[in-house]
């Protein structure tokens, strides 16, 4: 393959570890703040940072991916790509999702609803694994 093919991939797998990581940190930190009340502030805003980086990462996701599908296939996608980009979009959804509950919240100077937070990031969770196990049976 070219430098652009790894410089591509290279991109992809560091984003894919800052969303993934993103996702566990935040799991942990919404745990953590509902054990200790008095520290949720601060854990809230660790939230909020690692959100942003995560949703960073997926665009770098949403960038990269379609790029090196091209590179790989051109216009010939095997279906199990196509339902790789069935969960990413999925998995799109529940960030957007998230960002929107945190920036409504933010606005009106409350925490998000942890209810739902926790929904969308099992939800977000659940696309992230059904799309790598069908991003590696699509470029195998």
């Amino acid at each position: 393959m070219t430098a652009t093919f790894w410089l591509l991939k290279s991109l992809h797998i560091l984003a894919l570890a800052l969303g993934l990581g993103g996702g566990v940190a935040n799991a942990i930190a919404a745990r953590l703040a509902r054990s200790r009340p008095e520290a949720a502030p601060a854990f809230g805003a660790l939230q909020k940072r690692i959100g942003m980086v995560s949703v960073g990462a997926l665009v770098v996701l949403w960038i990269t991916g379609p790029w090196m599908a091209g590179l790989i296939y051109g216009a010939a996608l095997p279906l199990s790509f196509w339902l790789k980009m069935l969960a990413v979009l999925g998995l799109t959804a529940m960030t957007v999702l998230m960002q929107v509950e945190a920036r409504r919240a933010a606005r009106a100077a409350r925490a998000p609803d942890a209810a739902r937070m926790a929904g969308l990031g099992a939800g977000a969770g659940l696309f992230s694994i059904l799309a790598v196990i069908l991003a590696v049976i699509s470029f195998n």
